[in-house]
């Protein structure tokens, strides 16, 4: 039992932070979650890029749908990159189910389902508010991985960016590229 207490205190210690802070979950020890001890994260530091990685299947799209609810809950809007569409479901409110449920038994933190606000932007014709961007502002690189280009095609593209650039010519559509 003191090995537990110890890494409650531990937790409870290396978590424990001067202002706000989001809870992204309860530790666990030997397998066991343990109830009431959270793994904080400080709000003022989510102001930086962050990276959450994994396999497939580990809790990367849960862990960021955490997070940016929590945000939102605080009043803090967040811009969020999804390509596939993962975390559109932050704009209903969540369904209880028995695993769910379980979850936050064992965390200690009482379920509620709630909507956060969205707004959906798209670079296409998808649904959402359309944004336009240039071609200069994709830039080479992005811009070849668009296009899925091959190596000697991405130079050639870096040199028509690098040309223009030098020579004040603006690159806003295809067609400009087709031009220079």
């Amino acid at each position: 039992m003191a090995k537990k207490d110890n890494f409650i205190s531990e937790i409870t210690k290396a978590y424990t932070f001067k202002g706000d802070s989001l809870i992204l979950g309860a530790p666990k020890l030997n397998g066991e979650v343990l109830t009431d001890t959270f793994i904080r994260i400080p709000l003022k530091t989510l102001n930086r890029h962050g990276l959450i990685a994994g396999a497939t299947g580990t809790g990367k799209t849960k862990t960021l749908q955490i997070i940016i609810e929590q945000l939102s809950a605080k009043g803090i809007p967040s811009l969020v990159m999804d390509i596939k569409g993962d975390l559109s479901g932050v704009a209903v409110p969540g369904t209880i189910n028995p695993k769910i449920e379980d979850r936050h038994k064992q965390i200690g933190l009482p379920f509620s389902a709630s909507g956060s606000p969205v707004e959906f932007l798209s670079l296409s014709n998808d649904s959402g508010a359309r944004l336009r961007a240039t071609v200069t502002e994709f830039g080479p690189v992005l811009f070849s991985k668009i296009l899925e280009l091959n190596e000697t095609q991405a130079s050639v593209i870096s040199l028509v960016f690098k040309y223009c650039d030098d020579n004040k010519l603006p690159i806003l559509d295809l067609d400009d590229i087709k031009k220079h």
